[in-house]
């Protein structure tokens, strides 16, 4: 499922139904560390444990 996409379609969350998987991606190499927060809080309130996050370059 796709969880969110900002209006620029450069990031997205990609999960899962099930809620064990969740993916952050974007165009970028980075992400702004204020973008990142709030996708972390986006993914929160959809469900998923965030605790379980790898963030992976």
């Amino acid at each position: 499922m796709i969880g969110d996409v900002d209006n620029d379609y450069q990031q997205t969350i990609v999960g899962r139904s099930k809620r064990d998987d969740v993916w952050l991606m974007a165009r970028t190499p980075s992400i702004p560390e204020t973008d990142y927060a709030a996708h972390m809080e986006r993914i929160r309130a959809l469900g998923y444990d965030i605790s379980r996050i790898r963030r992976v370059p």
